[in-house]
């Protein structure tokens, strides 16, 4: 009987240690997600060696989740050494250096306002930097900045990953205040 259940301690343990490595626990309705704006081009992600702990395959599965409702990237590469500039066609990943120490994470982008043919507004963007405190390991922040790096705002209709609304995360304090 003991030996089953150090088995099975064991094996949860395991699970447990993996899931932290990809798990994330906010829901998303991306069907209920409006977003009219797009990238100019396919971005590439490049994520900044020395500047964030999230590594290809997170970064790969944060971003799978955005690209399973249509969003398209170019492909996800390795920088041994990246600056905070945009660049034309990125999303750079990088450290919290420049950010307000109240904020885990942040995302800037350069884009141009676009209007169609009967008025309505949206964006066109061209590069976006991702700033995450280099100390957050939690994948929900990774992808909540990786959907405003990709045009989406806050989703306030109920709990969501998008949701900047501090009754409905059950995480740390001001979890997604921007």
């Amino acid at each position: 009987m003991i030996n089953i259940l150090s088995i099975l301690l064991t094996t949860t343990a395991i699970a447990d240690s993996h899931k932290s490595k990809y798990y994330y626990d906010e829901p998303m309705h991306q069907e209920k997600y409006t977003n009219n704006n797009q990238w100019i081009i396919n971005p590439t992600i490049v994520i900044c060696k020395d500047m964030t702990i999230f590594d290809r395959k997170q970064v790969r599965f944060a971003s799978s989740l955005w690209t399973s409702i249509d969003f398209k990237i170019s492909n996800i590469v390795i920088a041994e050494k990246c600056d905070y500039e945009h660049e034309y066609g990125k999303i750079k990943i990088v450290d919290g250096k420049h950010i307000s120490s109240s904020l885990w994470g942040y995302t800037k982008y350069i884009y141009r306002v676009h209007k169609t043919f009967n008025g309505k507004e949206y964006k066109v963007y061209k590069s976006a930097v991702i700033q995450l405190d280099k100390n957050v390991t939690d994948l929900d922040l990774l992808i909540h900045e990786l959907g405003h790096a990709f045009g989406f705002d806050h989703y306030e209709g109920e709990k969501d990953v998008m949701n900047s609304s501090l009754d409905l995360h059950d995480g740390y304090l001001n979890k997604f205040p921007y």
